[in-house]
C-alpha cells in the first residue's frame, strides 16, 4: 500500500509517460461508473457496488474525524476514493497530486498483513487517508507556495519512506485495529532480524528499493511502524504530529527530516535509532528466554530460497512435495521436492497463489496462478500440469479461482473471489462444469481449507469481521458447519492428518506462530512446535510434518517429526465473538453519474523560465493531458506543446500539438495492447502526423518476453518502427527494427550475456547517423555522425557482471548507492547510401556503472564511465560518461 510518489517524480522531471510504453493496468471505461459524495469524500465505484460504496463513505468520514485530530488537514478539497475489483492482488494506493485513493476490494491473504483488523476497508482507508493528510500537509512558506502553484507543493514527500509509512502504519494500528504495528507476522520479521543481528540502519529503509534482501519493500512499513510506535510511547503522540508539522514547513532538500527529529524530540536520528534498538531488545530477549525454557522443537530446513516460498502440498504416498516460490533472482513458479533423494526441480513458471493440489494418482497437479485476462483484469485462474509430459493446460479464464482440493478423482473444490466475497465452488475437471458449493457474506471470509482423507469433511480457516480467524469443519454429508476455535488468536491453514484423527493448523496464540493440533476423537488441543521464527501451512505424511517456516531470509520448507505422543496439551477456550452489528449509521450523501469532465481541471502548475507546465487527468484516467508554454529568448519566438490521451475500451487515442516558433506539428495516434501478461507483452502504435510542409503515417510494434528456469533467465525485447512521409516535392519511407536478448544464470552476482541488433532502411540519403554513445545506431568508439546513410546497421554483444552490491546510503539515505556493475562489449556497425561502398566499423570497450537513488528513491540515477577503442587504426580511444534517470 504505497503512496504513488514515483508518479510525482515523473512530473517533476517534466516527463509524461506515453500510455503503453510500460504496461500499467487500466480501468475499464465500459463499466457504468457512479459517484457517491459526502462532506469530505467522493467515492467512485462501478454499478453494482452501491452497498460497499456507502460503507466506504461511512468509514472514510469516521476516519477523517479521528485522523484530522492527529494530522490537521491542509486543504479543503475532497478526497476521492476509487473502488476497484479488477485484481486479485490486495492493495491500496494514494496519489497526493489529486488527493485520490485507490482500493482493491479483495481481502489480504493469510501471510500478507495478518488478520486482526476489524475490516479490510477500515484498515486500508485509514492507511491511505493518513497518506493523504500527511503528504498534503503544508506549513509556513510552503502554504504560500501551495496557494500559488497548487498541489505540486508536497514537502512531506521528500522524507525517507520509513517515516512516510511510519505515519500510515501507526494510524492503522492505533486509529483502526489490527494494524501491522501490533501484528504477530510483522513482529516475527523484526524478531528474526534481531536474533540474527541483522537489524537495519536508517539509510537501509529510506525507500521501497533500498533493501536488496528480504524483506525488501516491506521493511519501510516494518521499521516505520515500530519506530513510530516507540516515539509515541516514549515521547508522546504529539511529537509525531510535531515532526510532520516541521517537515511540512521546511524547504525540501535544504532542510532534512533529521532537523525535525532533533527539534521535536531533542535527540538526533542516530540516538533515536539506538534507543529504539534497546527498546525492542528487551522485548525480544524475554521472548527468546521463554522459548528456550520451553524447549525448541528440532526441525530440518529443506529449501533455502527464502523470500516468498509457500503452499507445500504432499503427494498421497508422501514421496514428493509440490510448492511455489518467488525470489527476485530466479523465475518464480512451481517446484517439486523429492523427499527421498532431497532433489528439488523447477516445474513451471508463474506467480502461484495458494496451495496446489496433487491428483490421487500423482500424475497431475492443479494450481492457481495470477495473470492478466485482458488489459483491465489481473485475476487468479486454475491450471493443470501433467507431471509426466510437463504440459500445462489452463482450466479457467477470469474465474478468480485458487486453493484447489480434490473432492474425487475427477472433481475439485476451490475458493473463488467475487466482489470482495469468497465462495467455495466445485468443478468437474473432465467436463469443465462449475457450480457453487458454499457462499458466505462479505464480512465472513474463507481463508483456506482442506479435505479429510475419506473425503467426508472439510477443515477451514474462516475470518469474521472484528478480526477473528478461527478453525471450522464442515460435514459434507449433512453440510453442518462446526466451529472449533473462537478467540482473537489467528488460526490458519488447517489440514487433516493421514488417518483423519487430527487437524493441524498454525496459530499465534502465544504471540509467535506455531503449529497446533486438534484431536477430533478426544476434542483436545495440542501444541506441536515451539520455534523462534514461525510455523505455517502444515502438511502431514507418514511420520513427518512438512511446514512453512520463517527465518530472517524469508519463508522456506521445513520438516519435523510427527509424534502425537510428544505434543503438549493446551487449553483453548472458546470466547464469545460479538455480532458484527453495523447498525443503521449513515452519513448524508448524494449519488450521481461519474463524469470525467467534472474532475479534469489541472491541480498544479510549474513555472518555467518565461513559461509554465501543467498536467491534468480525471480520477479514472480516461482522459490525460499536459500543456506547456515557453518563450524562446534566443530566437525571440514563443513555443507551445500539448498532449491529450483518451481511453476507449482497449484502444487509447492520443493527440499531440507542438509549435516551435516556426512550424506547427500535429500527431494523432492510437495505442492498442495486443497481448498483456506478467511475463510477456505485445502492443502496437499507429498514427498520423502533420506539419506545415508534410504528412506522415507511422506505426510501432513492441514485444517483450521473460522466460527461464533453474538453469537460465532469458529476456527478449523487439521493436519495429515504420514511417511514410509525404510532401509536395518528395515522399520518404523509413523502417527501424531492433532485437535484444539477455541471458543469465539465476542467482546473486551472476554474469549475463547480451546481444542487440538494429537495422534501419530508408529511401532518403543520410537518414541515419552512426556513432556516439546516444541514439539508435551506437558505436561508442566513434564520434556521433562518423558515417551517415539511407541504410544503417549495428550489432553488439556484451557481458555484464555485478561487481558489488552496496545498498547503503549517506545519513538517512537522501543519497543512496545501490550497486556497481561492469560491462565488456564488442560493437560493429555500418551506415551508407550504398551498402557495397559502406565501411564496417567496430570497437571494443568497457564500462563501469554506479546505480544510485537521490532524495529517498524519488530520483533514480545511474552514472557510467566508459572507455572504447575502435578496431581500425587512426582513431583514438574515447572516454565517455553516461547518465540515466534523475533530471
Amino acid at each position: 500500500m504505497k503512496a504513488n510518489l514515483r508518479f510525482l517524480s515523473l512530473i517533476l522531471t517534466f516527463f509524461i509517460l506515453l500510455p503503453g510504453l510500460s504496461y500499467a493496468q487500466y480501468i475499464n471505461p465500459s463499466y457504468h461508473w457512479k459517484v457517491i459524495e459526502s462532506t469530505h469524500f467522493i467515492v467512485i465505484y462501478p454499478e453494482g457496488f452501491e452497498d460497499i460504496a456507502k460503507e466506504t463513505l461511512l468509514i472514510a468520514e469516521e476516519t477523517h474525524t479521528n485522523l484530522s485530530r492527529f494530522i490537521e488537514p491542509s486543504s479543503r478539497d475532497k478526497t476521492a476514493i476509487i473502488l476497484l475489483d479488477n485484481s486479485d492482488f490486495t492493495n491500496g494506493s494514494t496519489n497526493p497530486l489529486d488527493k485520490s485513493i485507490r482500493i482493491w476490494l479483495v481481502n489480504p491473504g493469510e501471510l500478507e498483513i495478518g488478520s486482526k483488523f476489524d475490516s479490510w476497508l477500515r484498515l486500508v482507508i485509514t492507511h491511505e487517508y493518513m497518506h493523504i493528510l500527511h503528504l498534503d500537509q503544508v506549513k509556513g512558506i510552503n502554504r504560500f507556495s501551495r496557494n500559488l502553484f497548487g498541489r505540486i507543493i508536497l514537502p512531506n514527500q521528500f522524507l525517507p519512506y520509513w517515516m512516510i509509512e511510519g505515519y500510515t502504519v501507526y494510524a492503522e494500528t492505533y486509529y483502526a485495529s489490527g494494524g501491522r504495528g501490533n501484528d504477530t507476522l510483522f513482529d516475527m520479521y523484526l524478531r528474526e532480524m534481531y536474533i540474527n543481528n541483522r537489524l537495519l540502519e536508517p539509510d537501509q529503509v529510506s525507500s521501497y528499493n533500498s533493501l536488496e534482501t528480504w524483506p525488501s519493500g516491506i521493511a519501510v512499513y516494518l521499521y516505520g511502524g515500530s519506530i513510530f510506535g516507540y516515539i509515541a510511547e516514549r515521547y508522546g503522540e504529539d511529537k509525531l504530529r510535531k515532526i510532520s508539522e516541521l517537515t511540512s514547513s521546511y524547504l525540501p532538500v535544504l532542510m532534512g527530516p533529521d532537523l525535525a527529529i532533533k527539534e521535536a524530540l531533542g535527540i538526533d536520528y542516530k540516538t533515536l535509532w539506538k534507543e529504539w534498538k534497546e527498546y525492542i531488545s528487551l522485548k525480544y530477549e524475554r521472548q527468546i528466554e521463554k522459548i528456550k525454557e520451553e524447549g525448541v522443537t528440532p526441525t530440518e530446513r529443506l529449501t533455502k530460497w527464502g523470500y516468498r516460498t509457500s503452499g507445500p502440498a504432499v503427494s498421497r504416498d508422501g514421496s514428493f512435495i509440490v510448492y511455489s516460490f518467488s525470489n527476485p533472482y530466479y523465475v518464480p513458479g512451481l517446484r517439486q521436492f523429492d523427499l527421498e533423494s532431497k532433489t528439488d526441480k523447477f516445474l513451471v513458471k508463474g506467480v502461484i497463489y495458494g496451495r496446489p493440489a496433487v491428483s490421487p494418482d500423482k500424475r497431475h497437479l492443479i494450481y492457481s496462478k495470477i495473470d492478466y485476462t485482458d488489459i483491465f483484469n489481473l485475476y487468479l485462474d486454475l491450471y493443470r500440469l501433467d507431471l509426466g509430459s510437463g504440459k500445462e493446460r489452463r482450466l479457467t479464464r477470469g474465474l478468480r479461482a485458487y486453493n484447489p482440493v480434490f473432492l474425487s478423482d475427477d472433481s475439485i473444490l476451490f475458493l473463488r473471489n467475487n466482489a470482495g466475497k469468497v465462495d467455495i465452488a466445485m468443478m468437474n475437471i473432465n467436463t469443465g462444469d462449475i457450480s457453487n458449493f458454499l457462499s458466505l457474506p462479505r464480512d465472513i471470509q474463507i481463508k483456506s481449507f482442506s479435505i479429510s482423507p475419506d473425503r467426508k469433511s472439510l477443515a477451514l480457516s474462516i475470518w469474521k469481521a472484528g478480526g477473528y480467524e478461527d478453525i471450522y469443519t464442515i460435514d459434507l454429508d449433512r453440510m453442518i458447519l462446526t466451529q472449533l476455535t473462537s478467540d482473537k488468536a489467528t488460526d490458519s491453514s488447517p489440514v487433516f492428518s493421514p488417518d483423519g484423527r487430527y487437524i493441524l493448523f498454525s496459530s499465534d496464540r502465544t504471540g509467535i506462530y506455531n503449529l497446533y493440533a486438534y484431536d477430533i476423537l478426544e476434542g483436545k488441543f495440542y501444541r506441536v512446535t515451539n520455534l523462534f521464527g514461525g510455523a505455517f501451512e502444515p502438511a502431514v505424511f507418514k511420520d513427518r510434518i512438512i511446514f512453512l517456516g520463517y527465518s530472517y531470509e524469508g519463508y522456506d520448507l521445513y520438516v519435523t517429526d510427527y509424534k502425537p505422543g510428544d505434543w503438549q496439551e493446551v487449553k483453548i477456550v472458546k470466547e464469545n465473538i460479538p455480532a458484527n452489528d453495523k447498525g443503521e449509521k449513515v452519513v448524508p450523501y448524494i449519488t450521481k453519474e461519474y463524469r470525467a469532465l467534472d474532475h479534469i481541471l489541472p491541480r498544479f502548475w510549474i513555472p518555467l523560465p518565461l513559461g509554465f507546465f501543467t498536467y491534468g487527468q480525471d480520477y479514472l484516467e480516461f482522459n490525460i493531458y499536459y500543456v506547456s508554454f515557453l518563450y524562446d529568448i534566443s530566437n525571440n519566438v514563443p513555443t507551445f506543446s500539448m498532449s491529450y490521451s483518451r481511453r476507449l475500451y482497449d484502444l487509447t487515442l492520443n493527440l499531440d500539438l507542438e509549435y516551435d516558433g516556426y512550424k506547427d506539428t500535429e500527431r494523432l495516434y492510437a495505442y492498442l495492447p495486443l497481448k498483456v501478461s506478467l511475463f510477456n507483452m505485445e502492443d502496437l502504435y499507429v498514427g498520423l502526423a502533420k506539419t506545415s510542409t508534410d504528412y506522415s503515417l507511422f506505426g510501432q510494434w513492441n514485444y517483450s518476453d521473460l522466460d527461464g528456469n533453474d538453469n537460465f533467465i532469458l529476456r527478449k525485447d523487439a521493436l519495429l518502427y515504420t514511417e511514410l512521409s509525404l510532401n509536395p516535392n518528395t515522399s520518404s519511407v523509413g523502417t527501424i527494427g531492433t532485437w535484444e536478448g539477455r541471458i543469465s544464470k539465476p542467482g546473486v552476482l551472476q554474469p549475463s550475456l547480451g546481444l542487440k541488433l538494429t537495422l534501419g532502411i530508408s529511401n532518403i540519403p543520410d537518414s541515419f547517423s552512426l556513432g556516439g554513445s546516444e541514439g539508435t545506431f551506437i558505436l561508442h568508439g566513434y564520434a556521433s555522425g562518423v558515417d551517415k546513410g539511407s541504410l544503417a546497421f549495428t550489432g553488439s554483444i556484451w557481458v555484464d557482471k555485478p561487481v558489488i552490491k552496496i545498498y547503503r546510503g549517506l545519513k538517512l539515505g537522501e543519497v543512496f548507492f545501490e550497486d556497481i556493475n561492469g560491462r565488456l562489449y564488442l560493437e560493429a556497425g555500418l551506415a551508407g547510401n550504398d551498402i557495397y561502398a559502406s565501411r564496417v566499423r567496430g570497437c571494443v570497450g568497457g564500462e563501469i556503472n554506479l546505480s544510485t537513488q537521490l532524495e529517498y528513491g524519488i530520483l533514480p540515477l545511474k552514472v557510467g564511465l566508459g572507455l572504447s577503442k575502435p578496431l581500425e587504426s587512426g582513431y583514438p580511444g574515447r572516454v565517455y560518461i553516461t547518465l540515466e534517470g534523475g533530471f
